[in-house]
């Protein structure tokens, strides 16, 4: 807690599909998540996430923290560490 307020992990990541065995982006646009699961998080990490579609998958590109109630609870929490990487490497758009 910072003074009274929430404190929170935030990973902020891209939607991305399996498709052929690799990972691909759908798009440059980032969304953010609140991370509250015990496995550790790192950058490349691919997460199973609500929307507001159904579930989906993102690739972590950041973490952070954040404090303030009124922030925190703007966001969903992700769902379940899938134990999967995609390295930057592997990004590929497909024209989008």
């Amino acid at each position: 807690m910072v003074l009274g307020q929430p404190l929170r992990k935030i990973v902020k990541g891209r939607h991305v599909v399996l498709s052929n065995g690799k990972w691909k982006k759908k798009s440059n646009k980032r969304y953010i998540w609140i991370y509250t699961l015990k496995k550790p998080v790192v950058p490349g990490d691919i997460l199973l996430v609500n929307t507001k579609k159904g579930r989906a998958y993102i690739c972590v590109d950041r973490i952070e923290y954040a404090a303030g109630q009124g922030f925190c609870s703007r966001y969903n929490t992700v769902k379940k560490h899938m134990n999967m990487r995609m390295e930057e490497g592997e990004y590929t758009n497909d024209g989008k």
